[in-house]
């Protein structure tokens, strides 16, 4: 009897499945990229791939905005890899990326600027010139103002400064050319 009772649970293993150790399933299917993995996956198709740094070669120099504003400290945004800058107004303008530290001179200023300022300089006409300057120069008149000469000094019509450093126009008229004379006693 206990042959039969073998016989049975061997053929009845063979018929409902042996629960021998089976071989490992062969897995032929390829992993699938995680679905949060926004920029896709690297080759394992399991490992997902990093957001790129768009800041690695940005450098985010102080510059100027304008003639009158410096972008300054400025950081870059990983996002966008553009520099955020915080903005600084330049009290004597902006020029090669950087505030000025003095005031710029304008160029119609030919004695220059007050120190420290861009205040042109107004000429004061040397002590012995008797007829004053001729205009945008510190070089004497030869002649009154008004005199009406023309000897290339000085002509009827232009204005310039007395030995003392006031301005003046030449007179058309009798009246102000005894007015003109006046400045010179």
């Amino acid at each position: 009897m206990k042959n039969a009772l073998i016989a049975v649970a061997f053929v009845s293993l063979l018929l409902l499945g042996c629960p021998w150790p089976q071989p490992p399933p062969q897995n032929n299917t390829t992993a699938l990229c995680p679905s949060t993995c926004q920029l896709g996956c690297l080759p394992d198709n399991v490992t997902c791939i990093g957001t790129p740094n768009l800041c690695a070669n940005v450098v985010c120099s102080d510059k100027c905005e304008d003639s009158s504003v410096l972008d300054t400290n400025g950081l870059c945004n990983n996002e966008t890899g553009i520099c955020i800058y915080k903005k600084m107004v330049c009290i004597f303008g902006c020029a090669n990326d950087g505030c000025r530290s003095q005031p710029l001179c304008p160029v119609n200023c030919p004695f220059g600027c007050e120190p420290g300022t861009d205040i042109c300089v107004n000429p004061t006409c040397p002590g012995d010139c008797s007829y004053g300057c001729i205009p945008g120069t510190l070089q004497c008149n030869s002649v009154p103002p008004s005199s009406g000469v023309k000897n290339g000094d000085f002509e009827e019509g232009y204005q310039g400064w007395n030995k003392t450093g006031n301005a003046f126009g030449s007179a058309p008229t009798r009246a102000d050319f005894v007015n003109s004379q006046k400045l010179y006693r």
